[in-house]
């Protein structure tokens, strides 16, 4: 039997190509394995030691900003003025396969997050934690719908760069409503 994404990812080791290839500036970015796992690489160049002990160690609390069926998730780091991003565009795969890692996912409702430092590669931080329950509803719902969206991909970044471009990270943390933290406790 073959091991599973995250038990292959090793901290201290260079990340798997796929989270390196297109040249990862700071930020955020979400992936779904055929592990039926998702993941979320957060990249920062040149990881100092406390962004390090907050990715590790600090609460991770989750906030959304919605508009239809379009979705923008942050995370931040306890109270740590360490924010991300992350999109997550699911019609970048067959339907098919998306409903078929929906359903594991609802079984498994894991996500690891990685911590690269994207000037030499190396994951820097590994943690696994359950998903919220009030995002992954939220995700679930605009994820589904998206397949009926005629040019979902192109609308999507259209929407999330206004976004973006109106507003710092923070004050766009400061005006998304609040989806839980991740690690939690709850039923599916």
């Amino acid at each position: 039997m073959s091991k599973c994404e995250w038990e292959i990812i090793q901290k201290g080791l260079k990340a798997p190509e796929k989270y390196l290839k297109d040249n990862p500036q700071d930020g955020a970015r979400m992936y779904q394995s055929r592990d039926n796992i998702l993941s979320v690489a957060l990249y920062l160049k040149n990881m100092a030691y406390e962004e390090e002990q907050a990715l590790s160690n600090k609460k991770i609390y989750c906030r959304i900003h919605r508009k239809d069926w379009f979705l923008l998730t942050l995370i931040r780091f306890g109270k740590t003025p360490i924010i991300f991003e992350i999109t997550f565009d699911p019609t970048i795969y067959p339907e098919s396969e998306w409903l078929e890692r929906k359903d594991a996912l609802e079984k498994n409702n894991m996500i690891i997050f990685l911590g690269i430092d994207t000037s030499n590669g190396i994951v820097k931080t590994l943690r696994r934690a359950n998903l919220p329950e009030k995002l992954w509803i939220q995700w679930k719902e605009c994820w589904e719908a998206s397949y009926h969206i005629p040019h979902y991909s192109r609308e999507y970044g259209r929407w999330r760069n206004l976004i973006e471009n109106r507003r710092s990270i923070l004050e766009s943390w400061d005006t998304a409503l609040e989806a839980g933290i991740f690690g939690e406790r709850y039923k599916l």
